[in-house]
């Protein structure tokens, strides 16, 4: 067990170690930095030693996240620091191909920081349009859904190509089947209990499948 005298020893270290790094920015065509779009790392709260830092994308993508023990580690597991996380600025990248620039917002900024606040009405206004778009036909979603990126497909075969084409470098990619019927005696788990198993398991620094059932 880690006892707190090197708790303070890690993050020291990791601090001197990442002392004097800017923010990343990617700028393939020498555009000025402040015309490039911001990808947004940010302290999204959680119980002591599992606060869970988050990347939102100022066209309000959601880009990933991760578990940390204190806030002063997110800037380098987010990717926000130079040289940091070059695994996941692949990703970013892909959605940024013409370039970006990285910021990182502390927790006690995040409720007022205006771009964070308008990249999050981004995010939740595309899931609304997402889920508005998947009851057209009436009223129903379609029978297979992309775990990672919710997009839905009416043929297992489309959702799996999908989901190698479009997130390759993505682990445990899952395709769920939409239930058209549920008996009254099935014993599987709501949504509503995946949700808060999903919620423990991120507080426990454990991989859950279910995240996209969370707000």
């Amino acid at each position: 067990m880690t006892t707190p005298a090197r708790e303070t020893l890690y993050l020291a270290q990791h601090l001197v170690g990442w002392e004097g790094r800017g923010y990343a920015f990617f700028n393939p065509h020498n555009r000025p930095l402040e015309e490039l779009p911001i990808i947004y790392g940010f302290n999204n709260g959680g119980p002591p030693e599992f606060y869970r830092a988050c990347l939102l994308a100022e066209d309000g993508a959601g880009l990933g996240d991760h578990i940390c023990s204190h806030e002063a580690y997110m800037t380098a597991d987010l990717g926000v620091l130079e040289g940091s996380r070059p695994d996941r600025h692949e990703t970013f990248r892909e959605h940024y191909p013409d370039g970006y620039r990285m910021d990182f917002i502390p927790a006690p900024d995040v409720k007022t920081h205006p771009g964070l606040e308008a990249a999050y009405n981004r995010h939740i206004a595309a899931q609304k349009e997402q889920l508005s778009a998947s009851t057209k036909d009436g009223g129903r979603m379609k029978p297979f859904m992309c775990g990672s990126c919710h997009k839905q497909f009416t043929t297992e075969g489309g959702a799996t190509a999908h989901a190698l084409n479009k997130h390759s470098r993505k682990y445990r990619v899952s395709i769920f089947k939409a239930c058209a019927y549920v008996e009254p005696a099935d014993d599987e788990l709501s949504f509503a209990d995946r949700a808060r198993a999903a919620e423990i398991a991120i507080a426990c620094a454990e991989y859950t499948d279910d995240d996209w059932l969370l707000p």
